[in-house]
């Protein structure tokens, strides 16, 4: 059997939504222990995580927010201070990188998954399950710890070539640099012996008995699981950005900033959405949740030989903006800010300009760089850096060069 969340009757929850503005975080789906109701008013976040009833946020400047169900220290063992760089959710514990790439742990604690966190630094991300955690290594090797129940420990994949994590309840994946997919741990729907094959996918995502993936292409697909349409009824077309699997549903991000979702409904944790635009996703047990979209990115058509001009609105005062581009599948790592750290340190990261005092600027006309030929599809987001040091991230723009 697939380890599951106990929840109480489901006639007692409610559909719920909680949205706000930018750069906050919008939730829906069920309010049981208030992870919709609770939400944080502030407006400075840069990256969400979800684990089956608790969420977390990461603010500008480096501290950690959470609430919900907080029956094994989920939301009061969450460390306090600043300088923490990433965060992460199993289903009942969290996880989150220091600055120095050490790992800190705090929840539940029933197999191991926060007393056995390595001690070591240098990691990049971070990932929960059940009751194992996962970490990814800048060496780009695989970290695991935990209850080994199912072979997720022993199972983990030797190498030196992942650049993404993720973990499912009982079972974990990690995308190769090559873009190809490793998943091992419990198969009790085909969620790791379904996995597809060969290269190509820039993300994958694991929550419950099921999985999905986001190829190159934008487009996405899904395995495992399929009792409430969580595999069957994947939305076709190559647009989308990111995707975040909850138990039964599914959530994915497009292009646009609109989120769609998809799979079991019943407190309205896949389809009731709040209308607005993010840039990322997370999705629980029941409930789901996105970060507001921050500033706003448009590109000009892009020529051979030619020029483009770039765009920028809505994002902090007075801030440095960093225009970031990737050939994909090339350059996959940024795209999905798996890791904020990857992200910034991305190559192709064109010179900063300064934006107004109303968060507005133009960056060109600029040459299309040489090496960029007709008919390549070229990936732009941008980065602001205010004063504070705060991050702020674009929307994803796609262009054909023509």
């Amino acid at each position: 059997m697939h380890p599951l969340t106990s929840v109480a009757t489901l006639a007692l929850l409610a559909p719920f939504v909680n949205a706000q503005s930018d750069n906050s975080v919008a939730a829906w789906g069920s309010n049981q222990f208030s992870q919709i109701s609770n939400l944080p008013m502030e407006d400075d976040f840069q990256m969400i995580a979800s684990g089956s009833n608790h969420c977390l946020a990461l603010r500008g400047d480096g501290s950690i927010m959470s609430w919900g169900d907080d029956a094994n220290l989920a939301v009061s063992g969450t460390p306090t201070g600043t300088g923490f760089l990433s965060i992460a959710s199993g289903r009942f514990h969290s996880l989150a990188i220091q600055l120095d790439g050490s790992i800190a742990a705090w929840g539940l604690d029933n197999g191991g998954q926060v007393s056995n966190t390595p001690i070591d630094s240098g990691f990049v991300q971070v990932a929960g399950g059940h009751a194992h955690s996962l970490a990814l290594h800048s060496d780009g090797s695989l970290h695991s710890w935990g209850r080994d129940q199912w072979g997720q420990i022993s199972g983990t994949p030797s190498g030196n070539d992942f650049i993404q994590i993720a973990s499912g309840g009982g079972c974990s994946f990690a995308l190769r640099a090559d873009g190809s997919i490793e998943a091992w741990g419990l198969d009790d729907y085909g969620q790791v012996s379904s996995t597809p094959s060969g290269t190509g996918y820039s993300q994958v995502s694991g929550f419950g008995p099921h999985a999905a993936a986001l190829r190159n292409d934008g487009s996405l697909v899904s395995w495992g699981n399929d009792n409430s349409g969580q595999v069957s009824n994947t939305p076709a077309g190559n647009n989308f950005t990111q995707v975040s699997v909850g138990m039964f549903h599914t959530i994915a991000l497009q292009a646009d900033g609109h989120a769609v979702g998809w799979g079991k409904d019943n407190i309205g944790q896949a389809q009731n959405i709040p209308q607005g635009l993010y840039s990322q996703i997370a999705s629980g047990h029941y409930h789901s949740c996105a970060l507001s979209n921050t500033a706003k990115l448009v590109v000009s058509p892009l020529q051979v030989g030619g020029t483009a001009t770039f765009v920028i609105t809505e994002a902090p005062p007075s801030s440095q903006f960093f225009l970031c581009y990737s050939l994909s599948p090339a350059e996959p790592y940024w795209i999905n800010k798996h890791a904020l750290l990857l992200f910034l340190n991305s190559p192709s990261s064109l010179p900063a300009i300064s934006l107004d005092v109303s968060g507005a600027g133009v960056l060109g006309p600029m040459a299309v760089p040489p090496r960029i030929a007709a008919g390549t599809k070229v990936s732009f987001q941008g980065v602001t850096l205010s004063g504070a040091g705060e991050l702020g991230i674009t929307n994803l723009e796609e262009a054909i060069v023509q």
